[in-house]
């Protein structure tokens, strides 16, 4: 969410662009905590899965440490060069690009530990995990198309 928040050209918070990412970023991460563990239970049953929503919950839950914890060094770079990346043709500063590539590393591993995590608590295989969240994803890729 705070990655969502806009900024003007003098380095202030721009609400009106800021306030519809932010509210998605907040909405996402209820369903993804509280939904999401759901809809997984039902999708993983039918690959033979034997955990409930809220075993899932958890594995899901412990899944966003690696994001949460990458994301917690943006604060800094947004409070120090908010204005700087609101130009229209930023000049990057190495910081950013350092905590920038972490965010994007941290992301890529909370996908990782969800999966395994799933595999653990509904006690099947890694491909099984990743085929009952792509499950899920399929209406969304079939939004995208239309």
């Amino acid at each position: 969410m705070i990655g969502a928040l806009s900024f003007d050209p003098t380095g202030g918070v721009n609400v009106s662009a800021s306030f519809m990412p932010v509210v998605l970023g907040a909405v996402q991460i209820v369903f993804g905590v509280l939904i999401g563990p759901f809809l997984l239970a039902f999708t993983g049953s039918w690959f033979g899965g034997e955990a409930d929503p809220s075993e899932i919950r958890q594995a899901v839950a412990w899944g966003y440490v690696p994001i949460a914890i990458a994301g917690l060094g943006w604060i800094p770079v947004v409070l120090i060069y908010g204005g700087e990346l609101a130009k229209p043709d930023p000049q990057i500063p190495l910081p950013v690009a350092i905590v920038g590539l972490a965010v994007v590393i941290g992301a890529l591993w909370s996908v990782v530990t969800q999966v395994i995590a799933l595999s653990e608590v509904q006690r099947f295989s890694i491909a099984r995990a990743i085929a009952s969240m792509f499950i899920l994803l399929i209406p969304l890729l079939l939004l995208r198309l239309f």
